[in-house]
């Protein structure tokens, strides 16, 4: 058939045909990204500046559609005076954190994350190996394999992880807070300390974070008495 083509009066037009299916697509795909990209603006004014009703809305739309340009605007609603809207925030927060934008590696993700939850660590640290291996400067990958790391006890090696989730995304307060417990572990409290009150810092609605730098603040000045 592509041969016939070749040799065809016709290929003239043919070629025109697919030149203009080609721009047609380009326009039709860059149409929607803006439009994509005016709606999110959009709910991110509201979010910022909106009604009750609206940051709420705003923050569940963000949660699964917004990009990681998002973070920032969602990671200032962390201190929004409703409670909802700081909820929805966090987990639009980790929602978009989780997505990688390739099929393959968020496969591994979630494989990974079932393992973990079930406690199986060896199988969860191969699927997290899979992730970095594919998608070295995804954050996610670095954050999710530490946290095996620190559940089997190899605190330098889930600290080494957290430091290049860092590096990636210096908003993480979920690593910042894991590397206090690999801290603890490491006993080094005063370290402890300072990662919990910079993840602390950047989400202030962590409860255990906030009890254990009481905690540490306590037990660091009674040393020094």
């Amino acid at each position: 058939m592509i041969a016939k083509l070749v040799n065809s009066p016709l290929r003239p037009y043919a070629v025109r045909l697919v030149g203009l299916c080609l721009i047609w697509a380009f326009f039709v795909l860059t149409g929607a990204a803006g439009a994509m990209a005016a709606d999110q603006e959009h709910r991110l004014v509201q979010l910022r500046s909106g009604s009750l009703d609206q940051r709420r809305e705003a923050a569940l739309w963000l949660g699964e559609h917004a990009t990681s340009a998002a973070v920032p605007s969602l990671i200032e609603s962390l201190r929004d005076p409703d409670g909802m809207v700081r909820k929805r925030s966090e987990n639009a927060v980790w929602s978009i954190w989780m997505r990688s934008g390739d099929p393959e590696v968020d496969r591994h993700m979630m494989e990974g994350s079932q393992s973990l939850q079930q406690g199986l660590y060896d199988a969860a640290l191969r699927a997290f190996d899979k992730v970095v291996a594919a998608d070295g400067e995804f954050p996610e990958g670095y954050n999710r394999r530490a946290t095996v790391l620190y559940h089997m006890g190899s605190y330098r090696r889930s600290m080494a992880d957290i430091h290049e989730t860092l590096k990636r995304n210096p908003y993480h307060f979920g690593a910042l807070s894991g590397a206090g417990l690999c801290m603890l572990g490491l006993k080094e409290p005063a370290s402890a300390l300072h990662y919990f009150e910079r993840a602390f810092e950047i989400n202030p609605n962590m409860p255990r974070v906030e009890a254990m730098i009481q905690r540490l603040r306590r037990l660091l000045a009674e040393k020094m008495t």
